[in-house]
């Protein structure tokens, strides 16, 4: 059976048990549906269900496609899909479930690849001190955040979909390093599930790296975040051995991998 909804809310409601099977990826889903007002082709929320057994899709512009649920159901969703002629794109889920619905799109004529494997690393205890360099941002800070925001996108391949109005609202989750009245390095929080919160924008300047000042602004956030009961959650690249040995150093350790896939361009 396949479920199409006409609203984000309407599905999250609905599936709200079977998402929080597994938390850390539930909040990509909650995000993404409280933006999802009406739905169409090209965004759109999905169920389908058969002998106990889901798989739920969820895509909302300008974010990933995302998927969740039994694999068995993956032909299924993939026929659908395609059959309704929605659009899918670039697919953001755990890596085993993405690797199959990209062959199954693969065998059907399509051109899908692996561009980001991520591992999912949490924080449990501080192991690292805060240190006073570390800063709060102000107002006056928010156009080179904005810059050095989409600058990191940029950098780890992904599109950029921050603005400034965002940065303004979130000016409180991030913290800064700054040299001759510059940011040099960078890192925020944000929401993510009761228990935890969600590390991103972990950037220094090229020219400023190796001195290990995203390890500073990182321990600060992490300290912070544990003094207030909850711990701390991040996606850190496979393909960066260097960005990997400074969380684990901070004490994060991988509770699973997941990944971001592409459809390639037609030449």
């Amino acid at each position: 059976m396949i479920t199409v909804y006409e609203k984000g809310e309407h599905f999250y409601l609905e599936n709200k048990d079977f998402l929080l099977t597994n938390i850390f990826t539930e909040v990509f889903f909650r995000l993404d549906a409280k933006l999802l007002s009406e739905t169409n082709k090209e965004e759109y929320a999905i169920m389908a269900e058969t002998n106990n057994k889901k798989l739920v899709a969820l895509r909302k512009l300008p974010y990933s496609t995302l998927f969740y649920g039994d694999e068995d159901l993956v032909n299924d969703m993939v026929d659908f899909l395609l059959e309704q002629q929605y659009v899918i794109k670039d697919i953001l889920c755990i890596l085993p479930l993405g690797e199959i619905i990209t062959n199954q799109l693969n065998a059907r004529g399509y051109h899908y690849y692996k561009h980001l494997a991520m591992d999912y690393m949490i924080c449990k205890q501080s192991v690292y001190p805060s240190n006073s360099c570390v800063s709060k941002p102000t107002l006056d800070d928010v156009d080179e955040l904005l810059e050095l925001c989409r600058t990191f996108a940029i950098e780890v391949h992904l599109t950029p979909t921050e603005n400034k109005e965002r940065i303004i609202n979130q000016l409180d989750d991030f913290r800064i390093i700054k040299k001759d009245n510059h940011i040099v390095a960078m890192a925020a929080v944000s929401e993510s599930t009761s228990e935890d919160k969600r590390i991103a924008y972990v950037y220094t300047r090229p020219e400023y790296r190796g001195n290990h000042l995203a390890k500073k602004v990182v321990a600060n956030i992490v300290n912070e975040t544990l003094e207030k009961g909850l711990y701390l959650s991040l996606n850190v690249d496979q393909a960066n051995p260097i960005s990997n040995q400074l969380y684990k150093s901070l004490g994060f350790s991988k509770l699973f991998s997941q990944a971001i896939f592409m459809e390639k361009e037609a030449k």
